[in-house]
């Protein structure tokens, strides 16, 4: 039963919630009074899922490294289950399909291409860019971002993408995901150091030494702060209380951040750090729905 549960695990069910979550947190956050929970979930399902099967063909082409860096997961303790791994990761883009099928979005050219662009840049990703420093990092940013034109596309497709906010505003939530997340594959890639070296696979810590990596996550840390303020200016009007104090949580969890930014090492320390980053972010999901 363990390993059964511990089999569930491989697409990272954690993520995929926080996925689905921001997904429908932006198609309330871009219209509120016409928000309905059905297709918004469904839309929530389809980037779940994606995200899942992406994540599950990362571990499959992963297994040696993740033996070093990140031992606890599932094909890394049994490398020879790979056939059921490739097996869930087919029942993951068969979900999609058929989530696809019964929505009407299948009919929705813009957000058709969209999501096979995102596949494209997946699997150029898993077996190409990956080994490119900080290229692998910024499709992986790029690939999450794309929740925001997703959810616009996918408002379009129900009629009501007309009555959505500013242009501007979601530009800069693009901007604040891709950012984010660009920060988190960097602490991430420090985190995986010693299998990179295992494998003597190039990264940005191991091309620019550790010093010039942590000075480009203080660039980004401090774009993305900037960016908050951005918001802040353009909608503090319309957030309510419980939006403020899942924010300012938000921000204390940045804070933590870049305090254990500099506390940073080649081995040990990003761990905790990426935690704290992904704690932001999640808190910072909730902040959304609290805009109105």
């Amino acid at each position: 039963m363990r390993v059964f549960l511990h089999f569930l695990s491989l697409p990272r069910p954690l993520n995929m919630l926080l996925s689905g979550a921001a997904v429908m947190a932006l198609q309330y956050f871009l219209n509120p009074l016409e928000f309905q929970f059905t297709k918004s979930l469904t839309a929530a399902l389809v980037v779940a899922a994606t995200l899942g099967a992406g994540n599950i063909l990362n571990d499959l082409l992963d297994v040696v490294p993740d033996q070093k860096n990140h031992p606890h997961r599932f094909l890394a303790r049994y490398p020879e289950r790979r056939s059921q791994a490739w097996a869930y990761l087919v029942v993951l883009m068969a979900c999609v399909a058929i989530l696809m099928l019964s929505s009407k979005q299948i009919h929705n050219t813009a957000l058709v291409l969209l999501g096979s662009g995102i596949f494209f840049l997946l699997f150029l990703y898993n077996f190409w860019l990956k080994k490119i420093p900080l290229v692998g990092n910024f499709c992986v940013a790029l690939m999450a971002a794309s929740v925001v034109p997703f959810s616009m596309l996918w408002l379009q497709g129900e009629g009501i993408g007309d009555k959505v906010r500013p242009t501007e505003v979601l530009a800069v939530y693009f901007l604040f995901i891709l950012f984010s997340h660009l920060s988190r594959e960097l602490i991430k890639s420090i985190q995986d150091h010693p299998g990179d070296v295992f494998r003597q696979k190039h990264t940005l810590l191991s091309l620019a030494g550790l010093r010039l990596t942590q000075f480009l996550l203080s660039i980004l840390l401090s774009i993305l702060l900037a960016l908050v303020l951005v918001l802040i200016a353009r909608e503090n009007h319309s957030l309510n209380p419980v939006g403020w104090l899942a924010l300012g949580t938000s921000g204390y969890f940045f804070g933590r951040t870049l305090i254990k930014l500099n506390q940073l090492s080649e081995t040990g320390g990003p761990v905790k750090l990426s935690r704290w980053l992904k704690s932001s972010m999640a808190t910072g999901i909730l902040s959304l729905v609290c805009w109105n």
